[in-house]
């Protein structure tokens, strides 16, 4: 186990996870060059943006932001985040996608960040930034392992009939943001539960 476990109990953290979905563009340029390249933009930054982000605060409390305008979402993020000051960021899959995804989401929007957060994997021991996933893999030596068979593996409950992550565009077509939201919820609830376990 890497050094990242030893965090101090007392720390004060805040679970986050996003949902994301693709983007839709009026320029001819870039939907062809989508077309062309076959390109997977569903987890791209460029090509997707933030539908939703979760998180829950030490007090138990989940909050989810999800403004319909994608920069009016990343200004109550990044203002949220600077009236709570955590100490620690945890997530599952941060360093490679939630936190990176954000920052350059932000980027495009000219929205600027209020908390500088770490995805220097290697200094990752010491810094504001805790991924879960990173932990189980001991720093990318082993292969990463998906959130619910990770849960599974430490006996942390996790929800019948989940959706997946890939589910989110077709349920946000269809209307169900409901069923986001909770998706979002028992993502967060798990990363957390992990966390209370590895730290």
């Amino acid at each position: 186990m890497t050094e990242i476990s030893k965090v101090k109990k007392w720390t004060k953290y805040l679970v986050l996870d996003i949902e994301v979905i693709p983007e839709k563009f009026d320029q001819e340029q870039i939907n062809e060059y989508l077309m062309d390249k076959n390109f997977p933009r569903k987890m791209h930054p460029l090509f997707s943006r933030i539908l939703m982000i979760g998180l829950k605060l030490m007090n138990g409390k989940i909050e989810l932001i999800y403004p319909k305008d994608e920069k009016e979402l990343l200004t109550k993020f990044w203002n949220r985040i600077n009236e709570l000051k955590p100490e620690l960021i945890v997530t599952f899959n941060g360093y490679n996608f939630d936190i990176p995804f954000i920052q350059i989401r932000s980027q495009i929007n000219a929205v600027k960040p209020t908390m500088d957060i770490n995805l220097n994997k290697w200094k990752s021991d010491s810094s504001n930034h805790y991924d879960c996933m990173q932990v189980l893999s001991a720093n990318q030596t082993f292969l990463n392992v998906a959130l619910e068979i990770s849960c599974q593996v430490f006996g942390i409950k996790v929800p019948e009939q989940r959706i997946t992550g890939e589910s989110v565009p077709k349920l946000y077509i269809a209307g169900e943001l409901d069923t986001i939201k909770e998706h979002c919820t028992q993502d967060i609830e798990m990363t957390e539960g992990l966390y209370l376990r590895l730290r």
